[in-house]
């Protein structure tokens, strides 16, 4: 079920900003034809949905940093969606040992 603006509880929050933040954020809002508090609520709204998502993705229960990079995230998905495909090729441990020398 998806939620209209309507059926959505908001509260509101007070912020404290730099002066230098808030005019960077008020000429961004400008380019975008937005108002600064839409302009602001929007790009809160975003940031709180991807890292929400971010959260959920992170396969690491100890938050470790190496998962917050897109690219070392994108490769373990590579690696598992080739594990369901069948496109990999399984090594034992001995192999490694020969293929190391060790």
């Amino acid at each position: 079920m998806s939620e209209t603006k309507s059926s959505i509880e908001k509260v509101t929050v007070s912020l404290e900003l730099p002066v230098g933040t808030v005019e960077r954020l008020s000429a961004l809002a400008l380019a975008d034809g937005k108002n600064l508090r839409s302009y602001v609520e929007n790009l809160l709204n975003l940031h709180a949905e991807r890292e929400a998502l971010s959260f959920r993705e992170h396969p690491s229960p100890s938050g470790d940093d190496w998962w917050m990079v897109h690219k070392n995230c994108a490769t373990v998905h590579d690696g598992i969606e080739d594990m369901n495909t069948g496109n990999l090729t399984v090594y034992s441990v001995e192999d490694i040992k020969a293929k190391l020398g060790i």
